[in-house]
């Protein structure tokens, strides 16, 4: 009898064993996988803070859906941002350093891989607006210019050419061009600083 209640025992204390080693398995998995999405998670705050600190995101650009008209007008409001004219040439002719270039025009340069500066807004988006002056002004003391593209005043067409070509997702956001290719690491997605603008034109290699 007394062999047998060892024997029961044994058999209990082993699958106790391994029911305690399974479990702390599991948990070591799960601690693991926690540490990874945790370290994953202030990488990306990291790297939002670091935007926030240089500069300041814009505009969504326009769709062709009424939520997203909806959504730039309240942009507006918020900004209170006054009303600015349609036609691209009249948006453009206080700037002496941004030029509006045609979808046309753009492919050409690239097809010619010319070094140029690209900046994408929309004649109704209040970060744009904002942006322009610092943006037309730094351009000015290097001697600089820029061309630009109002994405809002396209064709569905030409939308599509910015799109494939550049993937931009909100206004403004500035592209270097060397050699007809994009330097996609010094873009400038957002409003930003003289300074920051200054370092992105040395990183580009557009002013030493």
């Amino acid at each position: 009898m007394k062999k047998i209640v060892r024997k029961v025992a044994l058999a209990i204390f082993a699958l106790l064993s391994i029911l305690f080693g399974v479990s702390t398995f599991v948990y070591y998995n799960k601690y693991n996988d926690t540490l990874v999405e945790l370290n994953k998670t202030k990488k990306e705050l990291d790297n939002l803070k670091d935007g926030l600190k240089n500069n300041s995101f814009g505009e969504v650009k326009e769709n062709n859906t009424s939520s997203s008209n909806e959504n730039e007008n309240n942009s507006q409001e918020t900004a209170q941002v006054p009303e600015v004219s349609e036609d691209v040439n009249k948006v453009e002719q206080e700037y002496d350093k941004l030029f509006p270039i045609s979808v046309t025009e753009l492919q050409e340069y690239l097809n010619k891989k010319e070094n140029f500066i690209l900046l994408v807004s929309q004649s109704t988006c209040g970060s744009c607006i904002s942006y322009k002056p610092v943006f037309n002004e730094t351009l000015g003391k290097y001697n600089l210019k820029a061309y630009v593209i109002e994405y809002n005043l396209l064709s569905d067409n030409d939308k599509k050419v910015i799109d494939d070509n550049f993937n931009v997702l909100f206004t403004p956001t500035t592209i270097f061009i060397n050699k007809g290719v994009e330097d996609h690491e010094n873009r400038i997605d957002g409003i930003a600083s003289e300074n920051y603008i200054v370092n992105k034109l040395k990183a580009t290699k557009f002013i030493s």
